[in-house]
């Protein structure tokens, strides 16, 4: 498994919750994640690691019992990991840390068709 440390931030992320838990349980869905949690499992994925452990996600967010019983548990739960993304660059849940591939609009350009089965002459192509 993998674990993510992350900044909360001010973003309203999907946590485990005592009125969420048998939601959660059933799974949760790639797409219902914040971007920051989004990325950790890509990152996982791609190196063959299938669990993401996010204490925000495994801890029970509103009971103090859960969170003294799993702090305690914490130090085994990431030096068991095998490995540990830290997203240090993302303000919140919702920022992610994976570089965004931006789709820049294509420029129009000019293409000359010689010796093809398209009628010869120039074509301009543009994304539109």
């Amino acid at each position: 498994y993998a674990t993510l440390s992350h900044c909360w931030g001010k973003s309203h992320a999907l946590r485990l919750t005592a009125e969420t838990k048998t939601r959660l349980e059933n799974g949760i869905a790639i797409t219902s994640l914040g971007r920051t949690f989004h990325d950790a499992v890509v990152v996982a994925r791609k190196m063959g690691i299938q669990v993401v452990w996010i204490d925000s996600l495994c801890v029970i967010q509103d009971s103090k019992e859960d969170w003294e019983i799993e702090a305690s548990r914490m130090a085994h739960v990431y030096r068991g990991a095998l490995l540990n993304i830290a997203a240090t660059s993302a303000a919140n849940t919702d920022a992610g840390f994976l570089p965004r591939k931006e789709r820049r609009p294509l420029e129009p350009f000019v293409v000359t068709l010689e010796g093809t089965e398209f009628p010869e002459g120039r074509y301009t192509l543009s994304d539109s």
